[in-house]
């Protein structure tokens, strides 16, 4: 099913490893945006709001990204607000 309905051929077990380090990561990086202000800042009124900011701003910046090298969504300003439809 996955190769002649999806297109997709059987995973390499052997690339399980890196793949699972690759996620972990960018998920141990991902994490570090919003703490940053907390580390650099006295107070933790002023790193909250700065926390937000950073957080709502990487994930804008991401998600533009994304829908700019997405096949479906690329080269699409209005998609990147609207979001992406599907053929």
């Amino acid at each position: 099913m996955m190769r002649f309905e999806l297109g997709l051929e059987k995973p390499n077990p052997r690339r399980a490893v890196l793949s699972a380090g690759t996620i972990a990561g960018a998920y141990i990086a991902g994490g570090f945006i919003p703490l940053g202000p907390y580390v650099v800042l006295s107070t933790a009124s002023t790193a909250l709001t700065e926390s937000a900011i950073t957080t709502l701003i990487a994930l804008g910046g991401f998600g533009y990204i994304k829908g700019y090298f997405t096949p479906v969504c690329a080269k699409t300003y209005r998609r990147a607000h609207t979001g992406c439809r599907l053929r």
